[in-house]
């Protein structure tokens, strides 16, 4: 009756063995990639990192006058060294918003990859919590014009209509800060209003691969939402010496002048009559003319009552890409660039530069 089980019985052990040992084999195979791809992130991430605090370097960097100081908002003299700010403004302006790209080699950096930094202003941007008064529900006036933001307001969304093919953009923008209980906590809020879909690609930032000639066509550009706006500034005012790329679209202004020259070369040019205060109309004749190559009257209507008069640059937007083999990481961090306190009686001014926010994108 139970002679021949030994054959069945031998049968299901050898298929369960083989099933065993395939699902073993099938799990390493996952796993050896899975690995290899997760240890290359890491160490992406790893040279991201390394990146933002190369670019924060770069933004604690100290400039010197070996000339006596001058009083604010006076014009330096033919023999004089180029005031700090000037340096320090001629250095932000020859890399901003564009690629700086390292290169790092096995022999001598003990790791093969390339890190890739821009420096974007925070400045220059539209700070929302600032405009709109979130206890009256209100837009902030241009001092004595009434209402001044909320025109404004109107204006540059029909600019980013018109460049995004988008419509009917700031009613909805209006009605979300009215039903709003406080300030914005991030301005990835707004893609909550669901006209505001056009920038779910377009919310960070992306330089252009490579800007070869100061004297390029001009092309439409693409605007992005965190390029636009900001909630980290503490003023209603912009810094004109540090719009924002995608603000700089929506006032038909470019950079194209100042592309591609070393900071000596716009000490020497654009920046021979640099002042760090005074009238906008004469900062605008004398430096802004100069870097953005249009009058202040090609600016929207009663801008220039909110455009900062005195160039003290605090806030910063880095961008990282951190590549190791085929695997990327990016990075975006807001940063504050702060004088040190820890210092003696007497020395020089120290900068520190936080990191307020990142984002792993």
């Amino acid at each position: 009756m139970n002679k021949g089980f030994v054959l069945p019985v031998t049968l299901i052990f050898v298929c369960a063995i083989v099933a065993i040992t395939s699902f073993i084999y099938v799990l390493a195979a996952m796993y050896v990639p899975y690995q290899r791809t997760f240890i290359a992130q890491e160490k992406a991430y790893q040279l991201a990192m390394g990146g933002v605090q190369i670019a924060c370097s770069q933004l604690a960097r100290t400039f010197e006058s070996e000339s006596p100081s001058k009083s604010i908002g006076s014009p330096l003299p033919a023999n004089a060294s180029p005031l700090p700010e000037a340096q320090q403004y001629a250095h932000i302006l020859s890399s901003l918003d564009m690629w700086q790209t390292i290169t790092l080699n096995r022999p001598s950096d003990h790791i093969s990859g390339q890190i890739k930094i821009c420096i974007t202003p925070e400045d220059g941007k539209i700070n929302i919590n600032q405009i709109y008064d979130f206890s009256r529900h209100l837009f902030a006036d241009f001092g004595s014009i009434k209402g001044g933001w909320r025109n404004a307001m109107m204006d540059m969304f029909k600019r980013i209509e018109k460049n995004t093919g988008a419509s009917a953009l700031f009613a909805p923008f209006e009605h979300f800060l009215k039903q709003h209980s406080g300030q914005l906590n991030d301005l990835t809020e707004l893609l909550a209003i669901p006209e505001f879909s056009v920038f779910s690609n377009q919310l960070f930032y992306k330089p252009a691969i490579q800007k070869n000639s100061s004297n390029e066509s001009k092309q439409k550009k693409t605007l992005y939402l965190t390029d636009l706006f900001t909630i980290h500034t503490s003023k209603k005012l912009i810094s004109p010496w540090l719009f924002s790329s995608s603000l700089l679209e929506l006032f038909d202004l470019s950079r194209n002048n100042v592309i591609g020259k070393t900071p000596d070369l716009l000490l020497a040019n654009e920046l021979k009559e640099f002042k760090k205060s005074g009238l906008i109309g004469d900062l605008w004749s004398k430096i802004f003319t100069k870097i953005y190559g249009k009058g202040l009257q090609s600016l929207p209507k009663n801008i220039e009552s909110v455009l900062d008069t005195i160039f003290e640059p605090q806030l910063f937007c880095i961008y990282v890409h951190g590549l190791f083999g085929t695997v990327t990481q990016q990075i975006c961090v807001i940063v504050e660039r702060r004088q040190s306190t820890n210092r003696g009686a007497g020395s020089k001014k120290h900068f520190d530069v936080v990191i307020k926010r990142l984002y792993r994108i």
